[in-house]
């Protein structure tokens, strides 16, 4: 069920952050070693920049369901394959050791020399630019500040830091940015170069989806992974996936793993309260709320009077505690700007990139926590709104 935010909505849409693939100057050379390698990569579609957003871009009509990629295993990274004695033990070994990232270090460290360079290259580059992007890795004053808007942890995400993963730093002792590279462009059976390409937004703009079938292009058993086509896309338009398919994961989860908060559509899940929905924008300025009864096969519940409870005191300490905290934090980014000559900068102080992204995200936050209180009030009758209270 869907109701109208009758209320016009302006959304603050920051080109900030919303791209997580990076301009690497070896693109083209990539899509040829594809290709070479027995690979495939639609002619319809280019890789590019286009009014500041890196990203795949269709070129002409492309039809649904119509391969836009086709990725040979002869491209892909994966654990050497030993003597399987118990395929489900196998698998289970993959995900609680650190052998993919010690797979990953070792073609790094190999140079030009290893099979995959010009696919290795470009992680390197992402590595450096993506691990900035990361709340895990801001300065003290953009943790803090991100922590004190989820009033550390009861707003989601769960462990927006990654701290205290016995994984990640477990392998992090191999090699950090290798670490982050397998967490964040890694595939559950190895690394797939082309895949971390395209961007991700959800609903009516997802134009991607990511296929294991094969068999689309050349033999089905040497291509691990194909990209198609999620609907007809038009020329010109830029070719999404969505990065939530992934499970549980909605757009403070975004934040936390990849480091930006997405354009409408979003989703937010709070797990403690069993509560799900999305957020729409049918028309600009306009807002509506989806109320989501599964996520991926995991239900989630109406809401009820404690929910809309919970809500209602998080929306008023953040407008009551942060907001000040969020103006001040402005002024201090704006001064710091006007003076880039000042050597005060440094790994606790807020940059500009950092604000801008909590601010973006303080923004749509607040906004999704009054749809839901009004949805929850009007639809279900539960207290009395946002207390007639103009907002």
């Amino acid at each position: 069920m869907t109701v109208c935010w009758v209320k016009k909505v302006q959304s603050v849409l920051y080109q900030v952050s919303v791209s997580v693939t990076i301009a690497t100057t070896n693109n083209e050379e990539l899509i040829e070693w594809l290709r070479s390698k027995g690979g495939y990569w639609n002619p319809k579609q280019t890789l590019t920049s286009r009014d500041g957003l890196f990203g795949v871009f269709a070129n002409e009509q492309i039809n649904k369901d119509e391969i836009l990629a086709s990725i040979p295993w002869s491209c892909t990274i994966t654990l050497e394959e030993e003597e399987e004695e118990d395929d489900t033990e196998e698998a289970k070994d993959r995900f609680e050791n650190c052998g993919m990232v010690q797979t990953l270090a070792d073609e790094i460290s190999k140079g030009n020399k290893s099979s995959y360079a010009l696919y290795v290259q470009g992680l390197v580059d992402t590595a450096k630019e993506h691990s900035r992007l990361l709340p895990s890795s801001w300065s003290q004053q953009g943790k803090d500040l991100l922590l004190k808007i989820i009033d550390n942890g009861t707003l989601p995400p769960d462990n927006i830091l990654n701290e205290n993963d016995e994984w990640k730093e477990k392998c992090e002792k191999i090699n950090k940015d290798t670490t982050l590279l397998v967490m964040t462009h890694g595939e559950d059976f190895g690394m797939v170069p082309i895949t971390d390409k395209y961007n991700s937004r959800s609903g009516k703009w997802t134009g991607a989806y990511f296929s294991i079938e094969g068999g689309g292009y050349g033999d089905k058993e040497n291509v691990a992974l194909e990209i198609r086509a999620y609907r007809d896309l038009e020329p010109n338009e830029q070719i999404f996936t969505d990065y939530k398919d992934y499970g549980q994961i909605g757009t403070p989860e975004l934040l936390r793993d990849y480091g930006f908060v997405e354009f409408y559509p979003q989703t937010w899940i709070f797990h403690e309260q069993h509560i799900a929905f999305d957020v729409i924008e049918p028309k600009i300025g306009e807002l509506e709320i989806d109320w989501k009864r599964r996520v991926l096969g995991k239900r989630y519940n109406d809401p009820g009077e404690r929910t809309v409870k919970f809500l209602r005191e998080q929306l008023q300490r953040l407008e009551q505690d942060v907001h000040s905290v969020i103006d001040q934090s402005r002024r201090m980014v704006l001064v710091e700007s006007e003076n880039e000559s000042s050597s005060s900068s440094s790994s606790t102080s807020l940059s500009e990139h950092e604000f801008q992204v909590i601010d973006r995200f303080y923004n749509d936050l607040t906004t999704a926590l009054r749809l839901a209180i009004t949805y929850a009030s009007e639809e279900y009758n539960i207290g009395n709104g946002m207390h007639g209270d103009e907002f």
